[in-house]
């Protein structure tokens, strides 16, 4: 390290916010590794236990063709909807779940679904939790920033605030019913 960097460094705030605010979103927060704070075990940011899935986070579900991706996303949606541990994975309170799909279509996931359904053996409360909870997105024409503008964006904002009464899981399966 340069002897200007070092001297601008040690002169530095331990806590610096870098940029501006652009839009809705915050300045970046810099810290020295040494002063970074432990998280609290009871961190309200906590979604998934032991900070797994923190708000504002994100899971990505990697692996070969094949083996299961698809359907363990759903069970682990489900089960965390409705406030169930999933592979030994506790969520904080049942979560809103968003699930969009570009690799199935609407009988792939009906059948992963029901498979999963008929597993967890889930209560009239949990069922009326996941039908407030998980909604469906199937989109395979948007990607990259399109897909974030058009797409999730919007979808966020509608959800986020979606009053708990309305029905949207019932549409899911309606081609695909006897």
């Amino acid at each position: 390290m340069s002897a200007e960097v070092a001297t601008a460094w040690s002169e530095t705030p331990h806590f610096q916010v870098v940029g501006g605010s652009v839009g809705d979103k915050p300045p970046a927060l810099v810290r020295p590794l040494l002063e970074l704070e432990s998280a609290k075990i009871d961190d309200e940011n906590t979604l998934l236990e032991n900070r797994f899935l923190c708000r504002g986070g994100g899971l990505l579900f990697v692996g070969s063709t094949g083996v299961g991706k698809s359907t363990a996303t759903i069970q682990m949606g489900i089960s965390w909807a409705v406030g169930r541990t999933c592979f030994g994975i506790s969520p904080a309170k049942p979560l809103k779940i968003l699930y969009i799909q570009a690799a199935n279509d609407e009988g792939d996931l009906c059948e992963m679904r029901d498979g999963v359904l008929e597993y967890l053996d889930l209560k009239p409360s949990e069922r009326d939790e996941l039908e407030r909870n998980f909604i469906c997105v199937f989109e395979s024409s948007r990607v990259g920033a399109e897909l974030i503008t058009h797409t999730l964006e919007p979808l966020l904002r509608e959800h986020a605030t979606r009053p708990h009464h309305s029905r949207p899981g019932a549409q899911l399966c309606r081609r695909r019913r006897k």
